[in-house]
């Protein structure tokens, strides 16, 4: 069995193939062997080929990610103490970016572990997949914001456990570059970036040791910038020296991150509702007090006894809103319907996705435009200003193209199997069937008018 998939420069693809075929093999015994060596086929070094291939896009699409946006914020933080470390030795720096690149693939390997563990549960797993889970995504919103309030100095991080931060200090902070390694690739999964989805779905339908390998090679990609800056401190020495004006930047880098903390509310809203969502406000309201608290009465230098105390205290309170507050009907959850609507409604021709109306369009000679996408998927964000351009929907329109939208915001197996078969391992994903044409058009991650455009002329 070979499989294949043509490509032009600029990323777009036709749907992967896969041929089988029965060539007659003659086996020729080894001399002085008693039993036959195993013929190699030639295909298999095609198959290594292609692997390598994909391993290549793993890592360029790792390395887009860190100018995505939904990581720019926390890079930015990272940029930060790069500068605040410029005046340590060559060898702390360099161990620091190593911890933070390690942090990275232990994340990614995580992940790598997970996604092989539902595959081999017989589901369907893709990049992004654990923000259709409202709880994770409760989760990353309340460190999120509880890592802002620390920024605008409610409370230091450096004071709960004390004595561990020190001695992480001493070491140059490896302890904290580590997590924020981990953290980073928490933040990066919303974001498709160009090339990664290529890779990603190449590697879920593979076994294993792939799925690993590319998730590892992603995760070089993205720790690869920090990773050189840390071989070369000299780098860092072009950037402006530490001063007060990096007071002003961190404070300003937490309206980012209160920016990323309003972006995954709004995916929590179309996952639990209005209702859900006033509650999910109650409990950062909760958080806040707690953290407040922690910050004002176990600050640095604070009797032992009282920092443990407050601990205490702020753990149970946010434990107890939590049990209390923290209580969804997601039966009853409003907001679905409600945001589809404002982001593809009717009114400019888009259709909800579904595997009949695809066969209907193209029984109906009609070209198809599949858009599969997600609340919580930024790289959809910024392409739907491209799709409701007034130069791509006069391009539809012109050609009479059925327009399908598919929310992937939560799990649907249905989807979830179609984004696998077109070759693609998250979202977002964009097919074009064209009469007369047997497999679709893939389009790249990021879309552009031209290239939607000339798509429907020249395909």
């Amino acid at each position: 069995t070979a499989g294949y998939q043509y490509c032009n420069e600029e990323g777009t693809c036709y749907i992967p193939k896969t041929v089988t075929f029965n060539p007659d093999i003659t086996v020729i015994p080894a001399a002085g062997a008693g039993s036959a060596v195993p013929g190699v086929l030639p295909a298999a070094a095609g198959t290594a080929g292609s692997i390598l291939k994909f391993l290549i896009l793993a890592l360029l699409g790792g390395l887009l990610l860190n100018v995505m946006p939904c990581v720019l914020p926390l890079l930015s933080i990272k940029a930060l103490n790069l500068v605040q470390a410029s005046g340590q030795d060559r060898r702390r720096i360099f161990i620091g970016s190593l911890f933070y690149a390690l942090g990275i693939l232990v994340s990614l390997a995580a992940l790598a572990g997970i996604v092989t563990i539902i595959k081999a549960s017989g589901e369907l797993a893709g990049w992004g997949f654990q923000f259709q889970n409202p709880v994770f995504v409760l989760v990353l919103v309340s460190v999120i914001f509880v890592f802002g309030l620390s920024m605008f100095d409610v409370f230091t991080l450096n004071a709960l456990g004390g004595g561990l931060a020190a001695k992480a200090g001493k070491r140059g902070g490896y302890t904290g570059s580590f997590f924020t390694g981990m953290f980073a690739v928490l933040v990066a999964t919303p974001c498709t970036a160009p090339f990664l989805g290529t890779a990603l779905g190449f590697a879920f339908s593979h076994p294993p040791a792939v799925i690993f390998a590319i998730f590892m090679l992603v995760g070089l990609g993205f720790a690869l910038p920090f990773v050189l800056l840390g071989a070369w401190p000299g780098l860092i020495q072009k950037l402006p020296k530490p001063g007060a004006w990096m007071n002003i930047f961190k404070e300003a880098m937490v309206f980012l991150l209160l920016g990323t903390v309003l972006y995954l509310l709004l995916t929590l809203y179309h996952q639990v509702g209005g209702d859900g969502l006033l509650r999910v406000l109650a409990f950062m309201g909760i958080l806040a007090v707690a953290a407040w608290g922690y910050g004002r009465f176990a600050g640095p230098g604070s009797p032992r006894l009282r920092r443990w105390i407050t601990i205490a205290l702020a753990a149970g309170i946010v434990a107890a809103g939590a049990l209390t507050v923290l209580k969804f009907d997601r039966e009853k959850a409003s907001g679905n319907g409600a945001y589809r609507e404002a982001v593809y409604s009717a009114e400019e021709g888009w259709e909800t996705f579904s595997p009949e109306a695809v066969e209907a369009g193209i029984a109906a000679g009609r070209p198809v435009f599949i858009n599969f996408w997600a609340t919580w998927c930024t790289t959809c964000k910024i392409n739907t200003p491209v799709l409701h351009s007034r130069e791509v929907q006069e391009a539809f329109a012109a050609r009479n193209v059925l327009l399908l939208e598919g929310d992937f915001t939560e799990n649907d197996p249905v989807i979830a199997e179609w984004i696998q078969k077109l070759g693609r391992g998250g979202v977002p994903v964009y097919a074009l069937y064209m009469p007369g044409r047997a497999e679709p058009l893939v389009l790249p991650e990021l879309l552009t008018r031209r290239g939607i455009i000339e798509s429907l002329t020249k395909y």
